[in-house]
């Protein structure tokens, strides 16, 4: 199996039982299409912020998951149980299934290549280390399998957790010039978690803020909006706005 090959050469933490126990209805709903997925396509992961949060003992807001499954695959598993789908983004490899007004995302992995713009062209992969180097910060980049309680950590994400230090995957100013809209959501972390920045990234952060007004004001204002605290949204309207 693929997941034995990232179990033997993958940097991993063994988390007790009761790291991940759902809460809310949110979460129980995340879980359970989780262990369909997993009962279906074995290589199947919780990733990103949830996982983040999970260590950090805060509020988990966004429930994503990555699979080897590509997304036809998915959305025929998904319909068969009679869930609610979003397929707006299944060519992107990213399906939202629907609870109420929320949605826990499930993205087939995926490798990206940004040429002029922040949409990159995506190629589906099998390999979990092709999908988490082009996520944006280390911390986003760690991969729990619920049933074994294990976290893998193929970007050194596991020491920023510990330290609270922001850190992109990979070159920052490379990282910021593919997406600047990561510079923003880089602020709105380290402003919601009290996070100090890597030495490199934080010079990467400084220098290519300008590229920030190439967003749309759509686009930044999503992001601002996706933190539940007043103080850092005025923080962010008054660094970008």
């Amino acid at each position: 199996m693929v997941q034995d090959i990232y179990l033997s050469n993958m940097k991993q933490l063994k988390v007790k039982n009761n790291f991940f126990i759902p809460k809310t209805p949110y979460e129980r709903f995340a879980l359970d299409v989780y262990n369909l997925l997993v009962e279906n396509f074995s290589d199947t992961f919780f990733v990103g912020g949830m996982v983040r949060n999970l260590f950090w003992h805060k509020k988990i807001s966004d429930i994503d998951i990555a699979t080897i499954a590509e997304p036809n695959h998915i959305a025929r598993l998904l319909q068969k149980h009679n869930y609610q789908l979003n397929l707006s983004g299944r060519k992107f490899g990213v399906i939202g299934i629907m609870t109420g007004k929320k949605a826990v995302q499930v993205t087939t992995m995926r490798t990206e290549r940004y040429s002029h713009n922040r949409y990159p062209e995506v190629v589906f992969t099998k390999s979990l280390q092709l999908d988490a180097v082009r996520r944006d910060f280390t911390v986003n980049s760690l991969y729990f399998q619920y049933k074994s309680c294990v976290v893998l950590d193929p970007c050194e994400g596991l020491p920023d957790i510990a330290t609270k230090t922001l850190r992109t995957v990979g070159e920052p100013v490379k990282s910021f010039r593919e997406d600047p809209l990561r510079i923003v959501r880089a602020w709105r972390f380290q402003q919601e978690f009290n996070l100090k920045f890597e030495t490199e990234t934080k010079k990467a952060l400084h220098q290519l803020l300008p590229l920030t007004s190439k967003l749309t004001k759509t686009k930044l204002q999503t992001e601002i909006n996706k933190s539940a605290s007043q103080n850092v949204k005025t923080f962010l309207q008054n660094k970008f706005g």
